[in-house]
């Protein structure tokens, strides 16, 4: 990361843009309650710097916020992509930077287990929040802090459901 580099973090608020693919609903067919089953949701990020290609120079990481509407097992997890810290719902791979692009990409994984699950029918709700953290210079403190770039937020649904034949062991 060259910091001598020029870059405007404000403008480049105004004009960056970052992208998620992500599925937005999974139907899970013929699950016994109390069965251990783990669903995952495959994500990419995209920051593109195509108006100011110095961004990727102070790009420092990206910063998933998952989060669950269930009131019973209510889940906020925050986690970046440069932490070492391993998580409990939130996987990420190293970010890839593309200069010649001017883009920076970031896979990540979110982990559903059983206990995020609607066992009671109706669909699970979830959430999350991705964003660039920026590692820009601070006049006011004079030093560098993290800031916040552009994000963007996804939600996505999860339901069980039963196929017409029934559950193959049961009554």
């Amino acid at each position: 990361m060259d910091h001598t580099v020029p870059f405007d973090f404000y403008s480049f608020m105004r004009t960056g843009r970052l992208t998620v693919a992500m599925e937005s609903h999974a139907d899970i067919w013929d699950v016994f309650p109390g069965a251990s089953v783990t669903r995952y949701f495959d994500g990419t990020a995209e920051l593109h710097a195509i108006s100011q290609p110095a961004a990727l120079m102070h790009l420092d990481s990206f910063e998933i916020t998952f989060q669950s509407s269930d009131p019973t097992c209510s889940v906020n997890e925050v986690s970046t992509s440069s932490s070492s810290r391993i998580n409990q719902y939130i996987l990420f791979e190293a970010p890839e930077r593309n200069p010649n692009a001017c883009i920076a990409v970031c896979r990540f994984r979110i982990v559903i287990p059983d206990t995020l699950f609607p066992w009671t029918g109706g669909r699970a709700q979830f959430r999350i929040r991705v964003c660039a953290l920026f590692n820009v210079y601070n006049p006011e403190r004079g030093a560098r802090t993290l800031q916040r770039g552009p994000e963007y937020v996804h939600h996505f649904s999860l339901q069980l459901r039963t196929s017409r034949r029934g559950l193959p062991f049961g009554p």
